[in-house]
């Protein structure tokens, strides 16, 4: 009977313990997917956000007009072979221009957004650009204060600014959830579009 009685304890025990690691796991698990999911929500910092401005240093602009010029006007062939000099310029760029402010420059000068127009006829070239400019929305986006930015870009290049806002929720989406490459794609067609 001492026997059986501590086999049934043994069982009720290892019951118990395995139902406690299951609900730790389960906790566990819950946690990880929930710190995964991707938010669309506008960040705490919206208050602190300063209004869009257009502020270019004149070696940033030229840096630009070289840039863009360069890829719309160049073979695929030529543009290997000033790969370097165009990942440098970029890399610039990268660490001075916020990007609302490099599309804003671009679109507010016809000669640049014709080149657009030119750059998205090849679909290479287009998705390099996409690429890139992806990488630097993204990291605009989680710092916050982007749907803000965004709106006084929309305002500064006379857009619709509720379309800029549709647009860019739906380009999040799309890279966030979706790890779309080219997520940003409508919303430069647009730019390109409406130029």
């Amino acid at each position: 009977m001492k026997e059986r009685d501590k086999k049934s304890h043994r069982v009720k025990i290892r019951t118990f313990l395995t139902l406690i690691l299951l609900v730790v796991c389960g906790g566990l698990l819950f946690f990880l997917l929930r710190a995964k999911e991707p938010t669309l929500e506008l960040p705490a910092t919206v208050k602190e956000c300063a209004s869009f401005e257009l502020n270019i240093a004149p070696e940033d602009a030229a840096r630009i007009d070289t840039l863009i010029g360069t890829i719309a006007k160049a073979s695929i062939v030529k543009l290997l072979f000033k790969k370097g000099q165009m990942q440098k310029i970029g890399a610039e760029l990268d660490a001075r221009v916020p990007p609302f402010a490099f599309l804003a420059y671009i679109f507010s000068h016809k000669k640049l957004a014709n080149d657009m127009a030119l750059i998205q006829q090849s679909s290479m070239k287009y998705q390099n650009f996409l690429e890139g400019l992806q990488k630097n929305l993204l990291k605009e986006y989680r710092e916050g204060c982007f749907y803000p930015t965004a709106k006084g870009f929309a305002i500064y290049l006379n857009r619709d600014a509720a379309v800029i806002n549709d647009l860019l929720k739906d380009a999040i989406e799309k890279a966030e959830v979706e790890k779309n490459s080219a997520a940003f794609r409508d919303f430069v067609d647009y730019l390109i579009k409406t130029s």
